[in-house]
């Protein structure tokens, strides 16, 4: 382990993704980085995955979340913006659904 701060990590995959999609982010970032992978087939809600993920995940963590899973880390962090130091969203559309625009989703 180098001089660096150790840091926790939270990851939220993509709809029909697991902790594979991570792997190789994972063994490089680990064993200095504690790294969780939240599960996204748990609740069929957003709000309950976020609370029950924030049930598992330690005080302070980062957060990253890739397409499905960057809507639900946007809910973590909307429910626990305190214990978020950090926040990345990768392939993600946050907002309302438009209407009439062919994809239903904000472009």
């Amino acid at each position: 382990m180098t001089d660096r701060q150790t840091c926790d990590l939270a990851l939220v995959p993509g709809s029909g993704c697991d902790a594979r999609l991570f792997a190789s982010q994972i063994h490089a970032l680990e064993p200095e980085f504690k790294v969780y992978v939240i599960d996204n087939t748990r609740h069929p809600r957003i709000e309950r995955l976020a609370a029950a993920a924030l049930e598992q995940l330690p005080d302070r963590f980062a957060l990253g979340g890739l397409s499905l899973g960057g809507l639900i880390a946007l809910e973590i962090y909307r429910q626990a913006p305190e214990r978020v130091t950090g926040l990345a969203l990768l392939d993600t559309l946050p907002g309302p659904p438009l209407t009439g625009s062919g994809t239903g989703w904000r472009s």
